[in-house]
């Protein structure tokens, strides 16, 4: 089972097979919020446990939040083992696409959980070893999440943004001393956008109970117009040939003049069309990961996922889980390739950002994101261009990577591009991913 990659998904290429049929469950979902909104937080709490036997031995709490009128999104919130949660930093994970499920990041990514020859082992490498994470699936209809409405689902980034929030301000009352813990916002891809919304309203509510510290955005596309270079680093790649650069250049540069214009209907299709024509003259080559023929991602998890008994321990009731949604991504359709980049200059005169991206990505890589770096406006703006970038050696003995990548700091923002990753920079290069949340989390979690 395969899901498209994500550059797949940015331009509307459909994924097949993406679901596995299994016998239906005659239990409903767990709805957390039923609970929470009687007074009866610690009722939800333990009704969201999920026995461990199935995974591991890994402690986790599973169910659903709704978070208006018809929407409930799905939840697997792994706890530290070992630390207090009132002090021990904890990170909130979401995915892209649109339309991708956060349990991609659990099985193939961050951890804790890996799949190996049908059973599920402990990832060897887990963000979850020394961090509590809250994983989300975002939006309506990604993985198990689910309207009530037929045809509702949500439709742009400030619902998103709205949505997570209420469903973060009802876990924690579930979860109280987690409101003391230090917060970090973190995801991937498309989800960028998501992570820098929630921190939007987190940032803009009086009655946030929430101690944010911290956004970390994984080859975000969160300003797409500053990311439409993929002519020149085709070129460089030697994945297009001049000519052929030439014409996707051409169709970027309409779609900026577009941007610039204010006219959103021919900048988005100049830029999906630029994308679409760099795939078409790569034929087949990931741009995920260009060192890389296939173009899609595995997804062996989904088989397991969708056994009887597994739902059943993750307290899903009837819904069956799909990778991918592609009604979740044909109903942000309109607004891909529009930008969050005001929301993101404001959080980062308040809060610590990193931003990391491979050097072998053509969805929103190292060569295309610093683009957007440079054109942040925020006030640590022109010590940021004058700020060297340095190497990063790696911490973990034995390991042939010695530089795992170059870092740039200048007041609350980073920068780290990895060496060898592409667009999931977790799942190629583990180790070098931990370090770099490690060192990020430990430097500002205070």
């Amino acid at each position: 089972m395969k899901v498209v990659s994500a550059i797949m998904i940015l331009v509307g290429t459909i994924a097949t097979g993406t679901s596995v049929n299994s016998q239906a469950s005659n239990e409903a979902p767990l709805l957390l919020t039923t609970y929470i909104n009687n007074g009866q937080a610690d009722k939800a709490r333990n009704l969201s446990s999920v026995n461990p036997t199935l995974f591991a031995g890994v402690k986790s709490h599973s169910g659903f939040i709704t978070v208006s009128e018809g929407w409930h999104q799905y939840i697997w919130f792994f706890p530290v083992e070992g630390k207090p949660l009132g002090s021990t930093p904890w990170i909130i994970w979401t995915q892209g696409g649109p339309g991708v499920s956060t349990l991609y990041g659990i099985f193939k990514e961050i951890g804790p959980l890996k799949l190996v020859n049908g059973k599920v082992k402990k990832m060897p490498v887990s963000w979850a070893s020394d961090y509590s994470i809250l994983f989300i699936d975002t939006p309506i209809d990604a993985g198990f999440s689910y309207s009530d409405t037929e045809g509702k689902f949500m439709k742009n980034d400030e619902e998103v943004g709205t949505s997570l929030y209420t469903l973060v301000q009802q876990f924690i009352q579930m979860f109280p001393e987690l409101s003391r813990a230090p917060l970090f916002l973190a995801g991937e891809s498309y989800a960028g956008k998501f992570v820098t919304a929630l921190g939007h309203y987190i940032h803009n509510s009086p009655n946030s109970k929430l101690n944010l510290k911290g956004l970390v955005i994984g080859s975000g596309f969160v300003d797409p117009p500053t990311l439409l270079h993929l002519s020149p680093l085709g070129e460089q790649l030697g994945l297009l040939d001049y000519k052929q650069a030439a014409e996707v250049n051409k169709l970027e540069d309409d779609a900026r003049r577009y941007w610039k214009a204010g006219d959103m209907t021919n900048y988005v299709t100049k830029a999906r069309d630029s994308v679409l024509l760099t795939i078409n003259y790569t034929q087949g080559i990931s741009l995920d990961n260009v060192l890389r023929d296939d173009s899609s991602l595995p997804t062996d998890f989904g088989t397991f996922v969708n056994r009887t008994d597994v739902r059943k321990a993750l307290h899903v009731g009837n819904r069956q889980f799909n990778v991918w949604s592609d009604q979740a991504y044909q109903a942000f359709e309109p607004v891909i390739f529009l930008s969050v980049k005001p929301w993101l200059e404001e959080l980062l005169d308040h809060y610590a950002v990193l931003c990391y991206n491979g050097n072998l990505d053509m969805v929103a890589g190292y060569p295309l994101a610093v683009h957007t770096f440079r054109s942040l406006n925020w006030s640590g703006k022109e010590e940021y261009k004058k700020a060297e970038r340095t190497p990063v050696l790696t911490k973990y003995p034995g390991k042939t990577l010695n530089i795992i990548g170059y870092n740039r700091h200048a007041a609350n923002f980073t920068e780290m591009m990895i060496r060898n990753a592409g667009h999931a920079v977790p799942a190629d290069q583990p180790y070098a991913a931990k370090q770099m949340i490690n060192t990020f989390i430990d430097k500002f979690k205070k």
